[in-house]
């Protein structure tokens, strides 16, 4: 009886070294690992900014800062952020349900590694980082994620980069462009099309471009929960993002507009003449568009929608 008891005690003992050894394993990346740019990648609740460099303003543990990665195949993933806590930070990353606490403690930006989880399906994985406390005024902050393991490849997508201005086109949402293949040697003045939003998926902050070309765009958006507009504006040839700077001779010239149309200028994605109606569009049903380009006299284009 003495002896059985020693072996119980030993059998305990030799587990409880294994599985000591078995949590503090380091995590490390694999060497397919990919740097997420947080400026281009994500967007915040409850507070904090984002702006180029990544998240800042990071003073509330209300603040949710949510990423989104396509991963084209099913595998494991490995994640690590960088960023500089300012002192001492204790956050939360969930991934699918999963939330792997971090202590991030430096002055300096470093990258933290965080943990891995097991991706069961390819497509687009949210990540959620919330700070839980700290030891500062804010959790710091976060410039970029970085992934790597077998989830990972080539076709793994996210904003990459700011060039042409991606982080502000990449953070305005997915988009799909349908183009068409023009006869050159047939004169093409008017452009037709049709578009029939699926019920449910009239997103405020979505826009549904109808007739857009090399000039301008034509179609209708969601602005609020109380508000839709039909929207056509016309880009000036000369470029910049500040309408005031349009020397006159490349500004956006109001020929007419109809009743309740407003009509103006607009920059900060090259800038022009804007016009739209607030109009009460539903989603299931079918809204027809018409659009005219017809050159003039001085060189001129005279659009109309």
């Amino acid at each position: 009886m003495r002896i059985f008891s020693i072996l119980i005690i030993a059998i305990i003992s030799l587990s409880c070294k294994k599985s000591i050894a078995e949590k503090i394993t380091p995590i490390t990346h694999e060497p397919n690992k990919l740097v997420v740019p947080i400026g281009g990648n994500a967007w915040t609740f409850n507070g904090g900014l984002i702006n180029k460099t990544g998240l800042s303003q990071w003073e509330s543990s209300q603040t949710i800062c949510k990423s989104y990665v396509y991963l084209a195949q099913a595998g494991s993933l490995k994640l690590s952020l960088l960023m500089n806590p300012n002192g001492k930070s204790n956050i939360n990353v969930t991934i699918n349900g999963k939330a792997i606490f971090l202590t991030a403690e430096s002055t300096v930006e470093k990258d933290f590694m965080v943990g891995e989880w097991l991706i069961t399906e390819k497509g687009y994985t949210a990540i959620e980082i919330q700070g839980i406390s700290k030891t500062a005024t804010s959790f710091g902050s976060l410039s970029a994620i970085t992934i790597s393991g077998s989830a990972v490849n080539e076709s793994s997508a996210f904003v990459k980069d700011n060039i042409d201005n991606y982080f502000y086109w990449g953070r305005r949402g997915p988009s799909v462009h349908l183009n068409y293949t023009m006869s050159a040697d047939k004169n093409i003045e008017w452009f037709y099309n049709e578009i029939t939003v699926p019920t449910g998926n009239d997103v405020i902050g979505s826009y549904y471009m109808a007739n857009g070309f090399a000039e301008g765009y034509f179609g209708m958006q969601v602005n609020s929960e109380t508000e839709r507009r039909i929207l056509f504006s016309i880009w000036s040839p000369y470029k910049t993002d500040n309408p005031a700077s349009i020397p006159p001779e490349f500004k956006i010239t109001l020929n007419k507009k109809g009743n309740n149309v407003y009509s103006g200028e607009f920059g900060n994605e090259g800038a022009g003449g804007q016009s739209y109606l607030v109009y009460p569009w539903k989603a299931g049903s079918t809204y027809k568009f018409l659009t005219q380009a017809k050159p003039t006299l001085n060189n001129s284009t005279t659009y109309t929608s």
